[in-house]
């Protein structure tokens, strides 16, 4: 049964492995000798196994239940193995700082008594934790020294960690994004050429993606995602997978695909607690709503995702992506004029922002930065909010993501300063540059429903985006195919004529067409004296009557 649960395990079918040794440790109680040694190592790699098939919650309670029964003394090779596994088990959760703990444990074990794959094993997890939390050039040398000792052991289930935690904390947290995709690409190709491609190789495949949504390389991402799909994967790595293909399936606006892949994990890690899957989980499910125009239930998601990061977790890099998404929903409710009730969630995002600031300042560089990159973003929301967005606070902000070769977010701070600038009907050039620069990025990614965002301020903003020095003309007449009765108006007119049939007053249309109240008046005025009526409710009927198409787009609004 051991060994059919590692054959299991190595095809990338972690449960299976688990009811294989569930079965194998019922046998075992049903013997004089329940507990001891035995015991202890099947109840640490049933812990493995359920940390593979992403039951956090699961393995550590297999955990405890191995080192109870581990003697008090003696046993230091099964000793090093619990200790080594139940390192990868906290570094799973989050836990950067008791895995760092038990790893140096597990090493020290590893190293006096000969122990390659154990070794391989605990240098993996403590090299990470160690260049996330203290020093990235003396963690990332014990990566590379877990990859050598694995390979020269010839332990492919450590030769495929050693890639992992190297390619995951480059692509990731370090921000080192060439280098991360290209060792995630390298350690794909090994851990086919060890037959791990279902398991391991999926998981390099779903990092390699991440670190190209991030470059904005999405087609590649794109497929990336695919090939990996292709090998049927399960447990953790179909979790992973899930999740990198509902990232690109938001920002290309393939919504209904997104929602069917964060249903399933969130089916799926239903059984771990841990930050490792639930927060990402959680910020997605935040950012598609947000898509969806529901800034309410957003903010249900994030402050799910704060629940999750309450119970402890070292990993900030995580968290702060899901402070700025309550951040945004936040403002896009202020903006929109909805109240939600006091849930407390406005003291929650306030008093993460600034123990994100505080865990920043003892960060390694590369996190600190990332982090306070978001932080600067939740501030500038925050002024969104308040009816004061910041054009110089959001241009630093898109600045910074540049710099960090990350385009996806600098283009959305490039849209939210030039809305802040047409705000204040101050440097529209300025604004126009902003536009055309987030509309530039957003079809280079492919980005359909953030470039209908930018295409939108553009319109209501009379901002031409798809040239790069538009001359500026005069209204033209509205299209006589809109109907006789409208044929006398301007674009510009037409475009009051719609905001007003959907019950806007004249402040609100100023501000969203970017023009003064008594602007707003004019227009109407003539509006009014070109198609013969006196009141917004003949108006409306008139633009009704003319064009169908705005009473639908009414009611489905």
């Amino acid at each position: 049964l051991e060994r059919a649960a590692e054959a299991a395990h190595l095809a990338g079918d972690a449960d299976q492995a688990v009811a294989l040794l569930a079965e194998r440790l019922s046998l075992l109680e049903a013997t004089d000798e329940p507990g001891g040694l035995d015991a202890a190592l099947l109840h640490a790699r049933t812990g493995q196994y359920l940390v593979a098939a992403g039951r956090g919650a699961e393995a550590a309670l297999a955990f405890g239940r191995a080192t109870a029964a581990l003697p008090a003394s003696g046993a230091e090779e099964e000793r090093a193995q619990v200790l080594g596994w139940q390192a990868s088990a906290l570094w799973t959760a989050g836990d950067y700082a008791a895995a760092h703990v038990s790893a140096e444990r597990a090493l020290e074990l590893a190293r006096r008594m000969g122990l390659a794959a154990e070794e391989a094993k605990a240098l993996a997890t403590l090299g990470f934790s160690l260049a996330y939390r203290e020093d990235p050039e003396a963690g990332e040398a014990a990566l590379r020294e877990s990859l050598a000792v694995a390979e020269r052991a010839g332990e492919p289930q450590e030769i495929a960690r050693a890639y992992r935690s190297l390619a995951d904390l480059l692509s990731g947290p370090l921000n080192e994004l060439d280098r991360g995709v290209e060792i995630a690409r390298a350690g794909a190709d090994r851990a086919q050429a060890l037959g791990l491609h279902r398991s391991a190789g999926v998981g390099l495949i779903s990092i390699a993606a991440n670190g190209l949504f991030r470059l904005g390389l999405w087609d590649e991402a794109d497929a990336a995602i695919a090939e990996a799909w292709e090998l049927a994967p399960s447990g953790a790595e179909a979790l992973e997978l899930r999740l990198s293909r509902a990232r690109m399936d938001i920002g290309r606006g393939r919504f209904s695909s997104a929602e069917d892949d964060l249903e399933a994990v969130d089916v799926l890690s239903a059984s771990t607690i841990g930050p490792r899957y639930r927060i990402p989980l959680l910020t997605l499910r935040a950012g598609l709503t947000m898509w969806q125009d529901r800034p309410d239930v957003a903010l249900d998601h994030v402050a799910a995702g704060l629940d999750v990061v309450e119970q402890g977790s070292d990993d900030v890099w995580l968290v702060a992506p899901l402070v700025w998404h309550g951040a945004r929903a936040r403002a896009e409710l202020a903006i929109l004029g909805l109240r939600r009730p006091d849930d407390g969630i406005d003291g929650r995002l306030r008093r993460h922002a600034v123990e994100l600031t505080r865990k920043a300042a003892s960060s390694v560089p590369a996190i600190r930065d990332t982090v306070l990159g978001f932080v600067r973003m939740c501030a500038a929301e925050d002024g969104r909010a308040l009816g004061r967005s910041d054009p110089e606070l959001w241009e630093s902000v898109a600045e910074f993501w540049h710099s960090q070769q990350q385009p996806y977010p600098s283009a959305y701070a490039h849209l939210r300063r030039a809305e802040a600038l047409l705000a204040q009907r101050a440097q529209s050039a300025a604004a126009a540059q902003a536009l055309r620069h987030a509309g530039h990025l957003a079809r280079e990614l492919g980005a359909t429903p953030f470039l209908e965002e930018v295409v939108d301020l553009a319109e209501r903003a009379r901002v031409r985006i798809d040239v790069p020095d538009p001359a500026p003309a005069p209204d033209p007449p509205a299209e006589e195919a809109q109907g006789d009765e409208l044929a006398a108006l301007t674009a510009r007119e037409l475009e009051v004529l719609t905001e007003l049939s959907g019950g806007r007053t004249n402040r609100e249309i100023a501000q969203r067409l970017f023009i003064s109240e008594k602007t707003v008046g004019v227009h109407i005025s003539r509006i009014y004296a070109k198609i013969g009526v006196h009141t917004r409710v003949q108006a409306t009927a008139v633009l009704f009557r003319s064009i169908p198409e705005a009473r639908r787009k009414r009611s489905s609004g």
